[in-house]
C-alpha cells in the first residue's frame, strides 16, 4: 500500500510566534494602589499603543497587593502607595534591583457626606459626638489606613476613636462609606476626594502627624525579564505620565 506523509513543517514558525513565553512578554501585568486606578486607566490606551503590548492592571490595598505578590500573583511591576509595602518585598528578593523609584506623593483629608448639613469642622471633632462612625482603610491592607493610624496616634486619639473605625480595604471603599453616609467622616488621600461630588473635604491632614506619603514603583523579579515591562516602567516614569499625575492632583516628592 502506498502511503502518504504530510509534513508540517513551515507552520513551525506561526507556532513558535504563539509560545507561552511570547504571550507573556505581550501582556504586561501591573499591580497598583487603588488610589491611582482614574490616572492610569486613563492612560492605558497610549501606554498600549507606545509599547505595542497588552496592559492588565489590578488595583486594591498596597498590603493587599503585597500580599498577592509574595504568594506567587504574576505581576510584572508594583506601583505602592506605601514604602513599608514595597520594603517588605524587596526584603523577600521579589523586586528586582535598582528599578524602584518614588515618584509620586499625596495628602491625607478627612471628608464628610455632602448631603449632610455642615456639622464638622476638623480633627478635634473625632473625639465628639459628631463622630459615630468613621471610614479608614485597614492598616495591614491599605497604606492610607497607616497614614491614619499613625495621625491618631500622633494626636494622641487612637484607643479613644478606633471604636468608631469602619475598616476598609482600600481608600475608594472608604470613600463609598461616607458617600453614602454610612458614616459621619473618614479618610482618603486628596485625589480621591473630587471623584465624587457626594463628599466635602473638611481639612486637609498636617503632613507632620504622618510619615511621607510617597509612591514607589519597581519591576518586579518576573517583571525584570520582560523588556515590555521594563519599557512600561520607563513610560510610568517619565514625562508623558507626570503631566497626567498632576492633572489628577498627584504631588511631586520632596
Amino acid at each position: 500500500m502506498k502511503r502518504t506523509f504530510f509534513v508540517f513543517l513551515p507552520l513551525l514558525p506561526l507556532f513558535a510566534a504563539c509560545t507561552p513565553a511570547a504571550e507573556e512578554e505581550d501582556t504586561i501585568n501591573i499591580y497598583a494602589a487603588t488610589s491611582l486606578q482614574d490616572s492610569l486607566e486613563s492612560m492605558e490606551e497610549e501606554i498600549e499603543s507606545a509599547l505595542g503590548a497588552d496592559v492588565t492592571f489590578t488595583f486594591e490595598g498596597s498590603g493587599i497587593l503585597q500580599g498577592e505578590i509574595a504568594d506567587g500573583a504574576e505581576a510584572d511591576i508594583f506601583f505602592s502607595a506605601s514604602n513599608v509595602s514595597m520594603d517588605a518585598l524587596e526584603d523577600e528578593q521579589l523586586i528586582a534591583q535598582d528599578s524602584r523609584e518614588v515618584v509620586l506623593s499625596n495628602e491625607l483629608v478627612m471628608i464628610e457626606n455632602a448631603g449632610e448639613p455642615e456639622k464638622l469642622e476638623g480633627l478635634d471633632d473625632l473625639t465628639t459626638d459628631a463622630v459615630d462612625k468613621l471610614a479608614a482603610g485597614t492598616p495591614t491592607d491599605t497604606a492610607a489606613g497607616i497614614y491614619t493610624q499613625e495621625m491618631m496616634e500622633s494626636l494622641g486619639v487612637y484607643d479613644e476613636v478606633v471604636h468608631k473605625i469602619v475598616q476598609s480595604r482600600n481608600v475608594k471603599e472608604a470613600l463609598l462609606f461616607v458617600a453614602s453616609g454610612e458614616t459621619e467622616t473618614g479618610f482618603v488621600y486628596a485625589t480621591d476626594a473630587p471623584s465624587t461630588d457626594q463628599v466635602d473635604v473638611v481639612e486637609t491632614v498636617d503632613s507632620s502627624l504622618h510619615s511621607p506619603i510617597e509612591y514607589p514603583i519597581a519591576l518586579t523579579t518576573d517583571g525584570a525579564e520582560n523588556e515590555n515591562a521594563r519599557e512600561a516602567l520607563d513610560y510610568l516614569t517619565g514625562p508623558e505620565a507626570e503631566e497626567v499625575f498632576d492633572s489628577y492632583g498627584f504631588l511631586q516628592p520632596e
